[in-house]
């Protein structure tokens, strides 16, 4: 994947994806109250067979050319779907025990 993402030196994989949503789940239900939030999988299209589907739900689709990241996307939302002022953050704790930080400049996992 690092091929796939130019300039990027450093990745998170996630070992427990179940266990990550529900941490995500979580804290977007601690840190902002009232907001929706939902994992998705992301639906793959034919740019050039777009339905209304795709172009209506920017949030879960992309372009099949990226089919092979088995991509899952949480959105977390006001319920009135109002813009924020700015990003938002959520503090979901320590991902020691899920998760691997690797390293593609020495190839390997860090701690």
């Amino acid at each position: 994947m690092f091929l796939a993402f130019r300039g990027a030196d450093a990745c998170l994989a996630i070992k427990d994806s179940d266990r990550f949503g529900k941490l995500l789940t979580e804290a977007c239900e601690r840190e902002y109250p009232g907001w929706l939030s939902a994992r998705v999988p992301v639906h793959y299209f034919d740019p050039y067979e777009m339905t209304v589907r795709e172009v209506a739900a920017p949030m879960r689709t992309k372009d099949f050319r990226f089919a092979y990241q088995q991509e899952w996307r949480f959105v977390c939302m006001p319920e009135n779907g109002s813009p924020t002022e700015r990003e938002k953050f959520l503090k979901i704790g320590p991902l020691d025990v899920i998760a691997e930080l690797f390293d593609s400049t020495r190839g390997i996992a860090t701690k």
